[in-house]
């Protein structure tokens, strides 16, 4: 895989769980990729492995299922590569102030496959049986923010074709709101048929709509259409 193509996936990464960070806040240090994920999914784990060793050494952690004061905690894999000059460069691109944000210069080869990799870190789909909500598909932007979301929002537009919806869920700790982005009816159908060849087995679950009580009832905040208004006043 060339540089381009590493940078493409590894930019799909950073999109979820991916984090690149400097070991000990260590002045000088170039930074080195980590993941935490759920040890069901070990062939998704296995994958980002065999992609961030090609930029340098990885090592894998496995940490049991545990239970401290009456809450389980499921098993898990920790991912954690050496540091490296090329994740450095990354960080530089992808965080401002310590928090991450999104590089526009690395999702200019956002495609289906940078999509599908980001659902599985962060998506879901609605399985209920209200005919107006199930099979409505969310991507969890809750760490972007509302600026952010809409640029992503466009991004996806502009490379996939999907036209996604922004609605509000909730606010964070420090009263902030969360911002989602949504596909819905033949967008939503749209979107699943496109990600569909990139999915792992473990994260199957994930295009299909049975067996869930997760309910969605919160106002849209911009719709595609208002989005594209607003992108001709930039």
């Amino acid at each position: 895989m060339n540089k381009k193509e590493l940078t493409k996936i590894i930019s799909a990464f950073m999109l979820g769980d991916g984090c690149l960070r400097i070991w000990n806040n260590r002045p000088g240090l170039n930074a080195a990729y980590s993941l935490s994920q759920t040890d069901d999914h070990k062939d998704y784990v296995e994958y980002q492995a065999s992609i961030i060793e090609q930029v340098t050494s990885v090592k894998t952690y496995h940490y049991e299922a545990s239970e401290k004061d009456g809450v389980k905690r499921k098993g898990f894999y920790k991912l954690e590569s050496k540091s490296h000059p090329f994740f450095q460069t990354l960080r530089e691109r992808w965080y401002h102030d310590g928090r991450k944000t999104i590089s526009l210069h690395d999702l200019k080869q956002f495609d289906f496959e940078m999509l599908a990799i980001w659902y599985m870190d962060d998506g879901y789909i609605l399985k209920i049986e209200n005919k107006y909500h199930k099979g409505n598909v969310f991507l969890c932007t809750d760490c972007y923010t509302e600026a952010e979301v809409i640029l992503l929002q466009k991004i996806i537009y502009s490379s996939t074709g999907v036209a996604m919806d922004i609605r509000k869920r909730g606010k964070k700790k420090d009263g902030t709101q969360i911002y989602r982005l949504v596909a819905r009816n033949e967008q939503a159908i749209k979107f699943i048929e496109g990600v569909r060849p990139y999915i792992f087995p473990s994260f199957e679950y994930k295009i299909r709509t049975e067996n869930s009580d997760l309910k969605s009832d919160d106002d849209i905040v911009c719709s595609l259409q208002e989005c594209k208004e607003v992108s001709r006043n930039d």
